[in-house]
């Protein structure tokens, strides 16, 4: 229900073509068909009034009207439901999930309706004036351009599907604080980076911690009391509903957007707030305040800001049927510059490749080459422009319904160089492979917490006469093995952390000589301590390395030849038992080499063509593999 209502309207080439002729006050109004009179209402009422500037706001906001569309219908009571939801003592996804299903019993009672064609005159002009007082009279964006105004502080509404409301009014109140005293402190006149960080800051108590989803659950709650109760939201929403408090104050804030990170799943949305000084500075509201960036090392190559106004390039191309329609909506202007040092790419494609006039920039997505960005072919190249750097992509050519490659995988460097990924011999190379994604810093982040520890074992359950059979590693990031002679057999087993340290673990395997994997069972258990052996790495045991928190009973006392190790981390380890698939490019398509049930931590690939791009896909779980190469001069693999 939810992909239909974000996509019913913008889906269609006729609402572009509305929306090309639409440049013009009259054909919008033409478009608005019986709500023209409402429209002309707002028109007359500043020509009346004799002010110049909320005249041309007011066209503004009409002439670029047309393709913008708000939720309407019962929504009050799908507020008053969620409410109900919010108080039902569930959690987590339970509490998501119940959200969803509230949200489809509402059906048709709740549905897009295109604004040119029902918004009112008494809404459009008393938003326009809380606006105007805003940025004329309040003290923190007295500095923007009537442009920038116009484009940013101006609109009713900030993203489509949000719903016709009082926002500038309803939300002014929310996490206010004590903004309006510091305008006694000279240091803070026309610079609204101290009170907005004092509001976000209220927003960060309010929340446990911002959780990213991207699962349904319902309609957005546009009350911001309610917002704050979840247990999780999208970036989109996080940003839509921190952009609507901040200007409900009068702060200067837009929402920018990348539409795929280049080395990770699907894309993301942050906030930008204007400064005096002409350098904007990003922030993530509800987590992080102005000049602290978000997700600084993550790699975007296209970074686009939220705008009322649609892109004209982009409407055209797509009216016109040369492009197809594949991001959100038409309303963005590219920004990249703003983050990277920018360059043109010029990408050849491959031999025999045919390609229509449009091409796009395929940036791998944990699954496929998703259309990222589009650019224009020039002779047997395609044109990228005002891109950043440090990303890996590929040229697509839509055919047939379908994004097909039209070029050889090519890496761009931080300093704008361009290489290309392809192979032509017969070469053949072995790997080891214990991850499928690269180490990111969330999980670096848990690093104080991974190093060291060490294996026990004992005759007895309660180790009063245990003894240390094998320290771990103290470099903790990684999963690995570690092999050990024993002096006799024993039947208990337990980790521990090393002296003064805390160490987290996730999983334990145990192999005897033979290399058969036992199966322990966990006696007396506290603390987390059985889900050591949970079969799931994405819980852990935390050791202090002091209390008794139980042990792994192996029925019988037992000579082991290693233990292998998932240490806590984002569940990318291979995990033993579970199955995988190996697939390399093959210039035209990913290829399936062969497929591993690992019984221990790693497998082995043997004779698989060398210099090409490679993944690796769990089948039993998970969801997340990146591209990498293999480079033989280190045996190390190389992430994109």
């Amino acid at each position: 229900m939810f992909k239909r209502i974000r996509t019913v309207l913008y889906g269609t080439a006729v609402l572009f073509l509305v929306y090309q002729c639409s440049i013009e006050e009259s054909r919008a109004l033409r478009y608005a068909g019986d709500n023209r009179v409402e429209l002309e209402k707002v028109i007359n009422h500043y020509r009346d009034e004799g002010d110049t500037q909320k005249l041309e706001a007011a066209k503004f906001l009409i002439k670029n009207m047309p393709m913008h569309c708000s939720l309407t219908g019962d929504l009050e009571s799908y507020y008053d439901a969620a409410e109900g939801v919010l108080n039902s003592g569930k959690k987590g996804t339970v509490l998501l999930d119940s959200l969803q299903y509230t949200a489809r019993s509402f059906g048709g009672r709740i549905h897009l309706e295109e604004d040119v064609k029902a918004i009112t005159a008494e809404y459009l002009i008393d938003n326009i004036d809380l606006a105007f007082s805003a940025w004329r009279d309040g003290p923190w964006a007295r500095f923007l351009s009537f442009e920038n105004f116009c484009e940013y502080m101006l609109p009713y509404t900030l993203a489509q599907g949000q719903p016709i409301m009082d926002w500038r009014r309803e939300y002014k109140p929310f996490a206010y604080g004590n903004i309006d005293k510091m305008l006694m402190c000279y240091d803070y006149d026309w610079d609204p980076r101290e009170p907005l960080s004092q509001v976000n800051n209220s927003l960060k108590k309010m929340i446990d911690a911002q959780e990213w989803i991207n699962s349904p659950h319902g309609f957005t709650l546009y009350r911001p009391e309610q917002f704050v109760r979840l247990p999780g939201a999208t970036c989109e929403e996080y940003c839509q509903i921190g952009a609507m408090i901040m200007l409900s104050k009068g702060f200067p804030v837009t929402i920018d957007y990348t539409p795929q990170w280049a080395d990770r799943p699907l894309g993301h949305s942050w906030c930008t707030m204007f400064t005096i000084r002409g350098k904007n500075t990003m922030f993530n509201p509800f987590e992080t305040n102005p000049f602290q960036p978000v997700l600084p090392y993550a790699k975007f190559p296209k970074v686009l800001r939220r705008t009322y106004s649609a892109n004209r390039e982009y409407v055209k191309l797509v009216s016109s049927q040369k492009l197809e329609h594949f991001l959100p909506d038409p309303f963005f202007e590219d920004v990249t510059e703003e983050y990277y040092k920018t360059y043109d790419y010029s990408i050849k494609l491959m031999p025999g490749a045919k390609a229509s006039k449009c091409l796009y920039l395929g940036l791998f997505n944990c699954k496929e080459w998703k259309p990222s960005w589009y650019g224009i072919r020039r002779g047997r190249k395609a044109l990228f422009k005002n891109m950043g750097t440090n990303f890996t992509g590929i040229v697509l050519a839509r055919k047939n319904g379908e994004f097909i490659p039209v070029s050889y995988p090519f890496v761009v460097d931080i300093n704008g160089n361009v290489s290309y990924i392809h192979a032509d011999t017969e070469d053949v190379v072995d790997f080891i492979i214990s991850r499928k994604t690269p180490m990111y810093q969330h999980v670096y982040r848990k690093e104080k917490t991974l190093h060291g520890g060490a294996i026990e074992a004992s005759d007895t359950p309660d180790f009063k006469d245990g003894e240390t059979v094998a320290r771990l590693p103290k470099w903790g990031l990684i999963s690995g093995s570690v092999t050990f002679k024993q002096t006799r057999p024993y039947r208990y087993w337990r980790f521990v952390a090393g002296e003064g340290n805390i160490s987290d673990m996730a999983e334990l395997f145990f192999f005897d000589a033979d290399g058969e994997r036992l199966r322990p069972k966990v006696v007396n258990p506290t603390g987390g301590f059985k889900m050591l052996v949970d079969s799931d790495a994405l819980t852990f045991f935390s050791s202090n390395g002091i209390e008794y928190n139980g042990s792994l009973d192996m029925e019988e006392p037992v000579t082991l030849e290693h233990i292998s190790f998932i240490r806590r981390g984002d569940g990318n380890d291979v995990f033993p038992e579970d199955d995988y698939e190996l697939y390399y490019w093959d210039d035209h398509q990913m290829v399936l080499f062969d497929t591993y049930t690992p019984r221990d931590v790693s497998f082995t690939v043997s004779g698989i063509p060398a210099d090409r791009l490679y993944y690796v896909k769990c089948t039993t779980r998970g969801v997340q593999q990146r591209i990498f190469e293999y480079d033989r001069s280190t045996c190390s693999f190389i992430w994109h």
